[in-house]
């Protein structure tokens, strides 16, 4: 027995049950600097520098206040994604702030198919730094934070989905290794075939013909993983799960990419400056009193 006659106070963190329309806190971890693949300019960010902050967002259920205003990009009835807190980076200037609107807008299109991905968009934008030169929000280097909308793309998967579809990714991955395991092998100084070594001619042709077929394997294989990426999940267990609005189960995405809007002749063009990951801020659960 505690004091006064009272039993003894016992503490229990009890889950709460969520809305699915709860808003979410999220951390977005940003990577900019030159990409492979992207259409900037040979000028920027040549150095492979990089300029890297986070940034923590509030997903949440309402509608954006510019719902409609990327319906190239989104489509309608985009919702509304709040940031929090202008991020901090340091420079050989010291530390340094990027500057960036309270609003901006996301928008999730859920797959049709079990275990597949879904596509998540959003955007917020990049304030001009005034101690910068003129169309530039932050700066580190040569690589530089353009002053504009930035546009955020990424694949992702809710988590019925993606313990589906990492089933489905594990054979395709492992028919990819074992292909270029065999491919090697052949091809190594140790175990490799002897007939390669150019004693016999006519074991030589056989040889190389051997090897082609395994090359050919191994390219096939390769190409298979290639196209399942599009939709599967690599590495499912390094994602981190979290509570999105819209859905009651818990959303996983990968690492995607960041872009800016460019006009051409062509039309619209996104020019990728840099890579993100998203990691959901948990809420412990209330501890509630019992005696």
């Amino acid at each position: 027995m505690g004091w006064l006659g009272l039993a003894p106070l016992v503490l229990f963190a009890v889950p709460a049950s969520r809305s699915p329309w709860a808003p979410a806190e999220w951390r977005l971890d940003l990577d900019i600097g030159r990409e492979e693949g992207t259409w900037m300019p040979d000028d920027w960010a040549p150095s492979g520098a990089r300029l890297s902050f986070s940034v923590d967002v509030l997903i949440e259920s309402d509608y954006a206040e510019d719902r409609d205003g990327e319906l190239k990009f989104m489509g309608l009835n985009a919702m509304r994604l709040a940031v929090l807190e202008d991020p901090v980076f340091v420079s050989a200037e010291g530390e340094q702030v990027v500057g960036l609107p309270e609003e901006g807008a996301w928008k999730l299109r859920l797959p049709k198919q079990k275990g597949t991905s879904g596509k998540l968009r959003f955007w917020f934008d990049a304030e001009q730094d005034p101690d910068l030169p003129p169309g530039v929000a932050a700066a580190r280097n040569d690589v530089t934070l353009p002053a504009e909308r930035l546009y955020f793309m990424a694949k992702c998967w809710r988590e019925p989905d993606l313990e589906a579809g990492s089933r489905r990714m594990r054979p395709i991955e492992l028919a990819a290794q074992e292909a270029q395991r065999r491919l090697d092998e052949k091809l190594s100084h140790e175990t490799g075939d002897r007939r390669l070594d150019g004693t016999n001619p006519l074991d030589t042709i056989a040889g190389s013909m051997n090897i082609a077929k395994l090359v050919k394997e191994r390219d096939d294989r390769a190409y298979e993983l290639r196209e399942a990426e599009k939709k599967l999940p690599r590495n499912a267990a390094s994602l981190r799960l979290g509570p999105w609005p819209g859905t009651t189960d818990d959303l996983a995405i990968a690492r995607g990419t960041v872009a800016v809007k460019r006009q051409t002749l062509l039309g619209e063009e996104f020019h990728i400056v840099g890579k993100w990951k998203a990691i959901p801020v948990k809420e412990e659960a209330p501890v509630v009193e019992q005696q």
